[in-house]
């Protein structure tokens, strides 16, 4: 499919203001979208400084936005949030800075509290060592850090046999 013509498209400003007016973005995307719609690069550069400028686009507030909804809605785990934002084009040093002012402080807390909130779901294995596997898979799923996640691989089938 071709991009549509430039009377066709809107014009760049445009375009990222109606993305922006919707949710927050990563300067990467913006340029990605806005490439794939046909915009020069040059064109793409200029409008992205400008808004960065004018604060209307900001990596931090997308990254902030990003993090609280992954960490407090999709329940993913401070590792996949970094490795979510890296692949949203955000700086890795801005993107641990980030979640770890966001996150919540214990880890060990966040792990037992996911498995709690699961339990039933684990329940369903009837043999320990199929439930201690699948309450693994799951956590490193979600992210959670594999040490704390088997250091507490028996606090944690407790939780489940309760």
């Amino acid at each position: 499919m071709e991009p549509p013509s430039k009377s066709e498209r809107p014009d760049l400003r445009d375009f990222v203001l109606r993305k922006l007016a919707r949710r927050e973005y990563s300067s990467s995307e913006i340029i990605r979208l806005a490439v794939h719609k046909g915009y020069g690069m040059v064109d793409i550069n200029r409008v992205v400084l400008e808004f960065e400028q004018h604060k209307w686009l900001s990596d931090e507030r997308f990254a902030e936005a990003f993090t609280r909804d992954k960490l407090f809605i999709a329940r993913w785990a401070p590792g996949k949030v970094v490795s979510g934002l890296r692949a949203k084009g955000v700086d890795v040093k801005l993107a641990k800075r980030v979640v770890e002012a966001i996150a919540p402080e214990d880890p060990d807390e966040a792990i037992l509290a996911e498995v709690a909130r699961k339990a039933r779901t684990f329940r369903r294995f009837d043999e320990i060592p199929r439930r201690k596997k699948k309450i693994l898979e799951y956590l490193l799923r979600k992210g959670f850090d594999p040490e704390a996640v088997y250091r507490l691989s028996d606090r944690l089938l407790t939780i489940v046999s309760e």
